[in-house]
């Protein structure tokens, strides 16, 4: 009798065991069904390809996809070495169909015209091909039918971060009632952007575009949608194949127009006004975001205001109408929000006694003073002098707007004496310094009389003016040159100084003893930031982001042409050979 107790209670405790195993299963079930070769030719046989269009979700959200190749792409937490545990699963949408036969790249959609606003068409002139965004939003009559999926591999039993690093792609047949499709799922470890056109349009008459935002990190809401107008953006750089662009972010009402929305996009920040750097210049695509991370930690929190003066930014896949673009950085802009600036109408209805502005240093041109007063330049163009733009949202057209930017220009050409007393009169010093050993350090040679911004501050009831870096791409051994892509590498100038004016005649002059802070300052950024081994932990982090993601490798076959290049070893050679030069140029100042 204890014997057939025993065995009951083994039996009950099996049973028991295998209904928690496949309730386990049923929990983890990630949705990678597995089909061979010979099984899926089988389907194939019995079945019709579909012209129906395809939608692959992950977790209930639709994943970018890329037409031409026909693949989803579906980013990932690269650092972790486990595979996330969400599911996927697959839709036929009815009512659309897709012309198999032609696959068409409709990603040269967004096109500037003369004033730079994007002027693209969903359709791209295939009205046969439907993005993503039209197959759900467009037609209120599309009906999606679940699919199933069929791989010929369970991903999962491969290694997570080697499939990620090689953009390995993983085939899989979606299995409906009225027929099949076949596509591939490849993973990638950079966050990535989808534009899909729409038929609405924003009150510049520019096209409106559906704009989703996924992270590589699934916790909360990794996916980030609403509409967006687009311009381009540059100048040079309007001729590369790969451009950049601005983003002004919009939301519908229910009358059907648009306003703006503001949306923290990959926790950057809170707004409705973005950039998408292109990158094209820079052949390790990492300079500018190496750059941006260096500011910030020297140079940006260096004020007494409690705001970054710099950017944010973070590093991106795009699609464009179901169409690979490549990597951008997703910037944040300097602007009065960034700054911690009120708008300047603002400011002039409350009558202060200072107008904080920004100024945008756009083009190479020496300072001179005559530039900031008289007639101007361009009468088309009343925030334009003397290569810089004025920003803000109240343009007076008067001389006294550019009155900062003239002082320094009088002081720059003044007398050693008058020079010493006005130049930290109205500038700060430390920020003075804090620009010019910047574009020392990282070789910025763009930066020498152009790319940057200068921000007029109330302090005291005093003007008070801070330089900031921008664009920097063309850094750490790039320089502009004259060919497809303004930018080469040039070794050479790795012992070669920079003349930053508004800060190169003060330390030579030792204004307010400006070498001994010099020295200090470098010490403290050789000692940390800029230390060797500290730079090269940092150009090892980028580009193990760029190249572990499979991004590098998407971007190659995306521009066979393009100025990129998978050897950083030139990148790491001239960063500790510069910082070496920098410490032997700041000594020999500072005598």
């Amino acid at each position: 009798m204890k014997k057939k107790i025993v065995l009951l209670a083994a039996i009950i405790l099996f049973v028991i065991s295998v209904v928690v195993c496949i309730a386990l299963d049923d929990a983890k079930d990630t949705g990678v069904h597995v089909a061979d070769d010979k099984k899926i030719e089988q389907i194939k046989a019995k079945s019709e390809l579909s012209d129906m269009a395809f939608l692959l979700c992950y977790e209930d959200e639709e994943l970018p996809y890329d037409a031409a190749s026909q693949t989803f792409y579906l980013p990932l937490d690269m650092e972790e070495s486990d595979w996330e545990e969400g599911k996927l699963s697959g839709y036929f949408v009815e009512n659309f169909t897709i012309d198999k036969t032609e696959t068409t790249n409709r990603s040269d959609s967004i096109d500037g015209n003369n004033d730079g606003n994007a002027n693209g068409n969903s359709n791209n002139g295939d009205s046969n091909v439907v993005s993503n965004s039209e197959k759900n939003s467009s037609n209120n009559n599309s009906k999606k039918m679940k699919a199933k999926l069929l791989f010929t591999q369970d991903y999962t039993t491969i290694d997570k971060q080697s499939a990620i690093a090689n953009g390995q792609d993983f085939p899989f047949l979606a299995l409906g009632k009225d027929g099949y499709g076949e596509y591939n799922l490849v993973f990638t470890g950079l966050p990535m952007i989808t534009f899909h056109g729409t038929e609405y349009t924003a009150d510049d008459g520019s096209q409106m575009f559906a704009l989703n935002v996924y992270d590589t990190d699934h916790d909360g809401d990794w996916v980030t949608t609403c509409y967006t107008k687009s311009r381009l953006r540059g100048n040079t750089s309007l001729t590369y194949e790969k451009k950049s662009l601005r983003l002004y972010l919009k939301e519908k009402n229910e009358d059907g127009t648009f306003e703006k929305c503001n949306k923290n996009l990959l926790g950057l920040r809170d707004d409705d006004d973005w950039i998408l750097n292109a990158l094209y210049a820079d052949n390790t695509r990492i300079r500018d975001q190496l750059c941006v991370d260096l500011w910030n930690e020297v140079g940006a929190k260096d004020q007494l205001y409690g705001y970054n003066y710099g950017t944010d930014s973070a590093m991106v896949e795009v699609f464009i109408n179901d169409g690979y673009q490549g990597i951008y950085d997703l910037m944040v802009p300097i602007d009065a929000k960034q700054l911690g600036l009120r708008p300047v109408s603002e400011q002039l209805i409350q009558n202060t006694d200072v107008v904080e502005r920004i100024y945008k240093k756009k083009y190479s041109r020496e300072w001179l003073s005559s530039d900031f007063v008289g007639e101007l330049p361009d009468p088309n163009s009343p925030d334009y002098r003397g290569g810089f733009y004025l920003k803000g949202d109240t343009i007076l057209q008067n001389e006294q707007e550019w009155e900062p930017l003239y002082r320094i220009a009088e002081a720059l050409g003044s007398d050693e004496k008058t020079f010493a007393s006005e130049i930290t009169q109205y500038n700060d010093q430390q920020n003075l310094i804090d620009n010019w050993l910047f574009y020392q350090a990282i070789a910025g040679f763009d930066n020498e009389n152009k790319n940057y911004y200068y921000v007029v501050r109330n302090r005291g009831g005093k003007e008070y003016g801070y330089f900031i870096p921008w664009d920097m791409n063309i850094s750490f051994g790039m320089v502009y040159a004259d060919n497809v892509y303004f930018s080469e590498e040039l070794a050479s100038i790795v012992t070669e100084p920079i003349t930053w004016q508004p800060a190169q005649r003060m330390i030579e002059l030792d204004v307010d003893n400006s070498k001994e802070l010099l020295q200090r300052t470098w010490n403290k950024w050789r000692n940390s930031i800029f230390s060797d081994e500290a730079i090269t932990e940092r150009i090892q982090e980028l580009e193990h982001k760029v190249k572990d993601s499979g991004a590098i490798k998407r971007e190659d076959a995306r521009y066979p042409n393009g100025n990129q290049k998978e050897d950083f070893s030139y990148i790491y050679d001239f960063a500790v050979k510069r910082l070496a030069y920098v410490d032997g140029y700041v000594e020999e100042l500072c005598r």
